[in-house]
């Protein structure tokens, strides 16, 4: 071996052994924390009811995941809580697994809403895991502008009912 093919040897060496123990170890999969995710929130009339979406996406530099059902509460501006009895729609339930920019949905339907008309924006708080892990997702339409329709009243005595899916991916 000539003296110039030890020292790229040597270099070689000791550039491999800094690029394993300097470069950045690989996050772990782990269920997406609100801080990775951004959401909207959008419905549409639908004889009488009120049927959209909230879409997450992932803005973080790391794939997590979402599974299962989140908890979903609607709000006023005020904070006060819009009571409906929450019905959790069949779906299939799997782990849906976000790459950095891509996406997740729950799809939703609003129905007989009877009660106060509702302080705008109206706001969707979705807990994702643990219940410290909420988002609060303002209703708009597709120009930004808030939404401020309800569901039409069918019956003081049925209860207004929001009944959603579990998270899934764009179809």
């Amino acid at each position: 071996m000539t003296k110039n093919s030890a020292y790229i040897l040597l270099i070689l060496i000791i550039a491999g052994t800094l690029f394993f123990y300097y470069r950045t170890p690989a996050k772990p999969l782990s269920i997406c924390e609100t801080d990775a995710l951004k959401a909207l929130a959008s419905w549409q009339g639908a004889t009488g009811n009120r049927v959209g979406a909230i879409e997450f996406a992932n803005i973080s530099d790391y794939p997590c995941y979402l599974e299962g059902y989140p908890d979903i509460e609607m709000k006023d501006s005020s904070g006060l809580l819009l009571k409906t009895e929450q019905r959790k729609n069949g779906g299939t339930i799997e782990k849906i697994i976000l790459e950095p920019k891509q996406m997740a949905f729950v799809n939703f339907s609003w129905n007989n809403w009877c009660g106060k008309v509702p302080n705008p924006p109206i706001s969707f708080q979705v807990t994702i895991g643990d219940i410290r892990n909420y988002l609060v997702v303002p209703a708009t339409n597709l120009r930004g502008g808030v939404l401020t329709d309800t569901p039409s009243c069918i019956g003081a005595t049925i209860p207004s009912t929001f009944s959603f899916s579990p998270f899934s991916r764009p179809q």
